[in-house]
């Protein structure tokens, strides 16, 4: 692989972990650790886990994006 061809995957993993940041920014109000659980219903919950997980999800990738940037900065 080239290295435009590494520039170019990690543009778009850039603006694809921007994009869903924003738009779990944009879709969320009310923040989960303000709920008061015992009064939600199930609905609700199930949401709030959805939610939990594609955060958890977003991390990750924002996390191995960082930790491969950080490594590639010592092999230049």
């Amino acid at each position: 692989m080239e290295l435009h061809d590494i520039v170019e995957a990690e543009k778009k993993e850039r603006e694809a972990l921007e994009k869903a940041m924003k738009k779990e920014k944009e879709g969320h109000t009310v923040f989960v650790c303000y709920a008061d659980v015992d009064s939600l219903g199930v609905e609700e919950l199930q949401e709030i886990e959805k939610s939990l997980l594609e955060l958890r999800s977003s991390v990750a990738k924002r996390a191995n994006h960082l930790l491969r940037e950080s490594c590639s900065f010592g092999r230049k």
